[in-house]
């Protein structure tokens, strides 16, 4: 949101598809890997396609909508991975974590709408970006099919290499004339972009990729609602902004929500 006045929103995302992939491009031969052992895939492709489309729809809806709404709607990720993956995983969504699911997005709207009210859902200036960050959300939960689909076979690297790179191709489409266009941004706007494609974008989808291998798509999807938390740690740390009883309160129903779903996720194992 911050680097919007300065970057267009289609190079800001593929900057940071770009930089994911050469992390996992380091990844990659780190881990001794050759690219013959890659074979074609329809989920690289799909993953790809989604992927970028979340990035690039992501960032523009930014530009027409405010954090705190899009923090709210881009929950639809995981309700379409959930869907995704009992449809064509055939996933088990037992009724335990329907009701993790439905309690987690509770916590997630105390806290959006508690910190800044529905204002910001229904404002008809801001109505362009909330479908935006819709199909947004729809993209995320395609990708993270294919990372699911693939997890039981490769490593992290083999999925994750190839899925950015078709994402970085398909961002660079509608964000190539922009980049020869944009002026120089500042040092500080580059180490920004630099952090948010190294470590943002690299590390949080490897670890993602990680627990894909190990646990359930719906349980994974779900728990990136905790990112709210986290984001309003790191405001309150770094710009002093006050952690409100809502917040604490939102907080603890996503918490419960997620360990609902651990718990069901722990009772299938067991049976």
């Amino acid at each position: 949101k911050i680097l919007l006045p300065t970057f267009d929103p289609f190079v800001l995302g593929f900057l940071r598809l770009i930089l994911a992939t050469f992390v996992y491009l380091v990844l990659f031969v780190y881990n001794k890997h050759s690219f013959s052992e890659l074979r074609f895939s329809w989920w690289y492709v799909s993953g790809g396609l989604a992927l970028g489309i979340n990035y690039m729809l992501y960032a523009l809806s930014l530009s027409h909508t405010t954090a705190s709404a899009g923090c709210l709607i881009v929950q639809v990720q995981y309700v379409t991975l959930a869907a995704l993956a009992t449809l064509v995983l055939k996933e088990r969504l037992t009724s335990l974590k329907g009701i993790g699911m439905g309690t987690v997005l509770v916590g997630v709207s105390t806290i959006v709408i508690y910190r800044d009210g529905v204002t910001e859902l229904i404002a008809p200036q801001y109505f362009r970006g909330n479908i935006l960050m819709i199909f947004a959300g729809f993209g995320w939960g395609g990708y993270a099919l294919a990372n699911k689909a693939l997890a039981p076979k490769l490593t992290s690297a083999m999925i994750l290499l190839p899925i950015f790179f078709i994402s970085s191709v398909v961002s660079y489409i509608p964000a190539h004339s922009a980049i020869f266009e944009m002026s120089m941004p500042s040092t500080k706007s580059i180490l920004i972009v630099l952090f948010l494609g190294a470590v943002c974008s690299g590390g949080s989808f490897l670890f993602l990729s990680e627990a894909l291998k190990r646990l359930s798509a719906v349980l994974v999807g779900s728990a990136t609602a905790l990112a709210p938390i986290t984001q309003i740690s790191v405001a309150n740390y770094l710009l002093g902004e006050p952690i409100t009883i809502a917040v604490v309160a939102g907080g603890v129903v996503i918490i419960s929500g997620v360990v609902c779903m651990v718990y069901s996720e722990r009772s299938e194992a067991s049976n």
